[in-house]
């Protein structure tokens, strides 16, 4: 536990880089820009990759197919580029999956995705809905993947995916800032709670808090923060977030108070999106020089390194999945150099090499290697300080 109240520039140590914890590479996929994020589907089946210029694609794990381009698809007129996007899967298996966009001018669409089909991959598509009169600067979705909330300078709207995969619009509230408040990005889902981190520095940083199970917007309170977050990710299990420092670093919070904080990322590390690692104590994330390092964020130990690139390129775009005891952690080169060309690397601890009908989910989670991977992750509870 640190002082809330002050910054440091401590680094964690970096130990036992040369593992790979069993990670192995089961599919490379050649970019033609540098990628801005990846996000890999609640079932493990699917990644979608959108690159700095907004131009989003999504991809099947199961054959490495090209499913959607959404500036051909989607939007073939007017297409601006994607702001945001996440996955939707409101119901349980046979049902299908859905796609979230949102565009530059505040624009939201959705789309879901019906199968394969002979003449290419089947999606169908709502009408584009003009949610917000500016550009939207967060988008996030709730554990359900049935609830989302878009935030606009105007206001912030919550949404439900409806049964016959349409937007409704069931919640809106504007803004009511301080002097000097402005928006920043990272808002996110606790459960039903809603968090917006509202800046400046030179007032008070803080995670303004909603609940909204009543499909309401109702303030909760205001939760100060060590600094203007520039971007969160949050645990699958919903009790951590770890918030991201503009000037480099990071910090561990639990929720839903927050009131848990230490250093997981140094302010040397300037990183651009971290991911956790399901049922573990650890997440993953692109560092300068080209790895993907799998870090304790109990220990602050780097447990195991992939190397994503060997020629100064950077692979900052992570995600990762935890489905049935198999990890797959995807990897986007965000800055490419002239010999080292941008691609997104998807990494599996499964031991075997999965055949072209391979789905994640039939995997056993009793499998030897996941129980390696997961002693690994767990082997410093004990010196864990709360």
């Amino acid at each position: 536990m640190i002082d809330r109240r002050t910054r440091t520039t401590r680094s964690p140590a970096a130990q036992n880089t040369d593992s790979t914890l069993g990670f192995r590479t089961s599919r490379i996929l050649p970019q033609k820009a540098d990628v801005g994020s990846v996000s890999l589907s609640p079932d493990g089946r699917y990644i979608a990759i959108c690159d700095s210029e907004g131009f989003l694609d999504v991809y099947s794990l199961v054959n490495g197919r090209h499913l959607l381009d959404v500036s051909t698809t989607l939007r073939p007129l007017d297409y601006e580029g994607v702001q945001h996007y996440c996955w939707a899967q409101p119901y349980v298996q046979p049902f299908n999956i859905g796609l979230i966009c949102v565009y530059h001018g505040g624009e939201i669409q959705l789309s879901e995705y019906r199968g394969p089909r002979s003449d290419g991959a089947w999606w169908t598509v709502s009408d584009p809905i003009h949610a917000h009169s500016t550009d939207v600067t967060s988008m996030c979705i709730d554990k359900t993947n049935n609830f989302v909330c878009t935030v606009a300078e105007d206001a912030m709207r919550l949404w439900q995916v409806d049964d016959n995969w349409t937007l409704k619009l069931v919640a809106m509230e504007q803004h009511d800032f301080d002097i000097n408040g402005r928006l920043l990005q990272g808002a996110f889902f606790c459960g039903s709670l809603l968090y917006l981190p509202i800046g400046p520095k030179l007032v008070l940083s803080r995670s303004r808090c909603w609940e909204t199970r009543e499909r309401i917007f109702d303030r909760c309170k205001d939760i100060s923060t060590l600094y203007d977050i520039a971007e969160t990710f949050v645990s699958p299990d919903e009790k951590w977030m770890i918030g991201l420092d503009p000037g480099g670093g990071g910090h561990l919070y639990s929720t839903p108070e927050l009131e848990h904080c230490t250093i997981v990322l140094g302010l040397n590390e300037k990183v651009k999106s971290v991911s956790f690692v399901e049922d573990s104590e650890a997440f993953v994330f692109g560092d300068p020089a080209g790895y993907i390092r799998i870090r304790s964020w109990g220990t602050s130990e780097t447990l195991g390194s992939l190397s994503h690139h060997t020629r100064k390129a950077v692979a900052g775009a992570v995600h990762s999945r935890t489905i049935d005891g198999i990890t797959t952690i995807a990897s986007g080169t965000s800055r490419s150099t002239l010999f080292d060309e941008a691609t997104v690397k998807i990494w599996t601890n499964a031991t075997l090499t999965p055949p072209d009908s391979y789905v994640p989910i039939l995997r056993s989670r009793n499998h030897h290697n996941n129980l390696l991977f997961g002693a690994s992750l767990r082997s410093g509870e004990a010196c864990r300080t709360r």
